[in-house]
């Protein structure tokens, strides 16, 4: 469940970066970078 949900999400700010944006661009940005 781990590694899908991580797939899921590196590839979710591609297909929809606003969704992405709205709910936590620095801590999404800085967690997965």
């Amino acid at each position: 469940m781990s590694g899908d949900h991580r797939g899921a999400v590196l590839a979710q700010p591609t297909v929809r970066p606003v969704t992405f944006h709205s709910y936590q661009p620095n801590k999404t940005q800085q967690k997965y970078n």
